[in-house]
């Protein structure tokens, strides 16, 4: 029996492509993996709305972690909630508004910000001000220069974490519990497999620590240097099928 018992699929820059498609090959290699007992996560930091519209009906039965851990799914139930309060959230808002940073919300599955937003978010989204009940899942600050990304850093509390993504144009920032890597943990320990049984699939930075810390760990070649750096193994990109071809050649050799 083969030991690798869990499989984690980060979406955007990794099972993919540029124009949201998931390839046959990929399609068909997770199917098979499923089939003979591998745990499937798709591991991402889309919210949910984001998600569903792209991923077959077919994976509703898999796990999904989205928003980078905050919320993990499966059969469209919300099975846990690592979100930052409410008070603090507003507090932080306040105090990002206050050094003129661009500061937006994902809470409760809705996107706020006073701007007209980047990254392919709602362009009808509510203004922060709207934010007035429920915990968030994470707040996202538009980066422009790398004073503003200094100027955050020392903003950020011990109680939050904070993760650079989108080429350095984005901080998303999140519980200090509140990780990719955290709400894999909670469905392996859930499934009672072993974190050296899993293979993670990345791309960007938000990936690092999960993909370090996966038996096997491996990075897309159009990942960040960072993820590059602590990869056991580096497929294809994301738009020459990297995730299809390297599980075909896991599933060649499977016992």
């Amino acid at each position: 029996m083969s030991r690798w018992k869990a499989l984690s699929l980060d979406l955007d820059g990794t099972l993919l492509s540029n124009d949201n498609s998931i390839s046959v090959e990929s399609l068909q290699a997770i199917r098979e993996l499923n089939a003979k007992g591998c745990r499937i996560i798709i591991s991402t930091a889309r919210p949910l709305r984001a998600v569903t519209p792209i991923l077959p009906g077919w994976f509703g039965s898999f796990y999904w972690i989205t928003c980078n851990g905050a919320w993990i799914l499966r059969d469209g139930a919300v099975l846990h909630r690592n979100e930052i309060p409410r008070a603090e959230a507003r507090r932080m808002v306040e105090t990002f508004l206050q050094h003129d940073l661009w500061v937006q919300i994902e809470a409760d599955d809705i996107y706020y910000s006073d701007k007209p937003p980047l990254f392919g978010f709602p362009a009808d989204c509510p203004p922060l001000s709207a934010f007035q009940s429920g915990d968030a899942c994470k707040l996202l600050v538009t980066i422009s220069s790398p004073n503003e990304l200094c100027k955050l850093r020392a903003l950020i509390p011990d109680t939050l974490s904070m993760v650079v993504t989108n080429g350095g144009a984005l901080a998303q920032i999140s519980r200090r519990d509140c990780g990719k890597l955290d709400a894999v943990r909670f469905v392996l320990d859930s499934e009672r497999i072993d974190i050296a049984d899993l293979i993670a699939f990345g791309d960007d930075n938000n990936d690092i620590e999960l993909i370090k810390a996966a038996g096997m760990g491996v990075a897309m070649r159009n990942a960040t240097a960072e993820v590059l750096s602590v990869a056991d193994h580096v497929t294809k990109s994301n738009d020459d099928d990297g995730v299809g071809l390297f599980l075909r050649d896991l599933l060649a050799n499977w016992p």
